[in-house]
């Protein structure tokens, strides 16, 4: 029978019985679920079988079996079949029985860690890992979120000027898009020379053969001479003085993402809030730049996992961790953020930053090239060092508006000037005469809708100590003629922060 019951709500029917179907009619027949249905079915039919063929004694005794397996099956307890319950329980002591157990990570990121440093830098941070495998660094106190990804391109070597061109021209405008978006605060790319021992090395050349497919003899005889000390002569037997003398290195690009909260809380709250919600706006950021790199010529571009991430701040701090570091890869868990013992020692030198593994300078670009240079012009810069050196480059997106009124004030000021020389009969300056067409160039730029970009740079040498320093910084500044490179004096820690760990941090 169905349930009767009188609501008595306010308007037009009150007061009117209404008639609601029973729970138990729910399911296949009889309120029984489809498997139910057949378990219960089967015993009846079994029994009434076995007495229709007058078998007493055999109905008897399987009566004593079937009926308490079609009882079971005939109970539903709090909405669920009993035997589904008791399915249930009889896998998981199977598969705790046989270890076969699973879990499932959360969707959530997880702490991975925090950074042992000093400062802003260890109380403000901390390490995720995240549900895709990549690592994130969240900055509490500014409410930011950042990701690194490690790109490399293969044959740059061999290839054309005019390959190269297109290779650099378009990585920067990848960089420049992302760091267009309106979640993005930040873009930050760090192309890092790493001289590398004899393990990394030789790791480094067999995932390389791995990864091409190819037999490599000559280049196993070309780096077992690097890794031995026999390149003091060339192919035509000359001899070759200790500056020729060609070591191991490795050199890879490092992209730096940095979403703010703030900026993106619509976003995040789509995605559930809090950093579950960061994390998957930064993700989401992540693939439009891998979509977009291998048009590049990048071949590879990796999210850093938080052990990956450790590993590069221990890089930047600790010159002979290459080593170790490439000894331990198959050990160490990618979920857990460690930078081993790489701790700051002493930065009282306004010019220099000494570490337990090494003494590093950090230098600001006051000035680009205010002249026509190539494309390439820091090729140099980042290809051909032999040295430990970082080259940053830090994208900010900035507000139409403000940018506008800049131009517009420099092009007002440096009229004034004009006016003021021609009634005083002076000369007026070949750098203000210049200044002027490219102001109004990009006047014109800005109101057409162009998106106005700061681009700052910094580049960061280290030695094992101070005399190597020296050696590896003139040898930077001979790479860089064009550039105007400034020691960032009593603002070592704060420059190799923003230049060297991948934090998303600026100046």
């Amino acid at each position: 029978m169905s349930e009767e019951r009188t609501d008595t709500p306010s308007g037009e029917g009150a007061g009117r019985k209404k008639k609601w179907p029973r729970h138990e009619r729910g399911g296949f027949m009889w309120g029984l679920q489809g498997p139910q249905f057949l378990v219960v079915v089967l015993v009846i039919l079994s029994i009434v079988g076995l007495l229709m063929l007058q078998q007493m004694l055999m109905a008897a005794l399987w009566a004593v079996v079937a009926i308490p397996i079609g009882v079971v099956g005939a109970i539903t307890w709090k909405g669920r079949p009993l035997m589904y319950r008791l399915w249930d329980k009889t896998k998981k002591r199977v598969r705790m029985a046989l270890g076969e157990t699973r879990w499932r990570t959360s969707e959530a990121p997880v702490a991975a860690g925090s950074l042992n440093l000093p400062g802003d830098v260890g109380a403000r941070l901390s390490v995720h890992s995240t549900k895709w495998g990549g690592g994130l660094y969240y900055d509490a106190r500014a409410q930011r979120a950042t990701a690194v990804l490690k790109c490399e391109s293969q044959g740059w070597d061999l290839a054309s000027d005019a390959d190269r061109s297109s290779r650099g021209r378009g990585f920067v405008k990848v960089c420049r898009l992302i760091a267009r978006s309106t979640s993005v605060e930040r873009v930050a790319t760090m192309a890092r020379t790493i001289p590398s021992e004899t393990t990394a090395a030789r790791q480094a050349h067999r995932q390389a053969v791995r990864d091409r497919k190819v037999e490599d003899g000559w280049g196993e005889d070309v780096m077992a001479s690097v890794l031995t000390g026999r390149e003091f002569v060339d192919g035509e037997g000359k001899l070759r003085g200790p500056e020729d003398q060609q070591v191991a290195v490795s050199r890879d690009t490092l992209v730096v993402i940095s979403v703010s909260v703030p900026r993106a809380q619509k976003q995040i709250r789509s995605y559930g809030g809090g950093l579950q919600g960061a994390a998957e706006v930064l993700a989401a950021e992540i693939g439009r730049f891998r979509e977009r790199v291998p048009e590049c010529g990048v071949t590879s571009s990796e999210w850093l996992t938080p052990a990956q991430l450790g590993d590069c701040s221990r890089l930047a701090m600790d010159l002979d961790a290459t080593e170790i570091l490439a000894r331990t890869v198959d050990e160490r868990d990618q979920d857990i953020h460690d930078i081993g013992t790489a701790l700051l020692v002493d930065d009282d030198d306004p010019n220099v930053l000494v570490t337990n593994g090494g003494v590093h300078s950090t230098y600001w670009i006051s000035e680009w090239p205010q002249t026509q240079v190539p494309l390439g012009f820091l090729e140099d810069l980042i290809c051909k060092a032999q040295y430990p050196m970082t080259v940053t480059q830090v994208y900010t997106a900035e507000n139409t508006g403000p940018a506008i009124r800049r131009v517009t004030k420099s092009l007002d000021s440096i009229e004034s000037k004009f006016d003021i020389n021609r009634r005083l009969g002076r000369r007026t300056s070949i750098l203000d005469r210049r200044a002027v067409p490219d102001l109004m160039e990009r006047e014109n730029e800005l109101a057409d809708g162009h998106v106005p970009m700061r681009v700052v740079g910094y580049v960061r040498v280290s030695g094992h100590d101070r005399d190597e320093l020296a050696v590896n910084e003139d040898k930077m500044h001979a790479y860089a003629p064009n550039l105007d490179l400034q020691p960032l004096k009593d603002l070592q820690w704060e420059g190799f922060v923003a230049s060297s760990l991948p934090v998303g941090w600026g100046m």
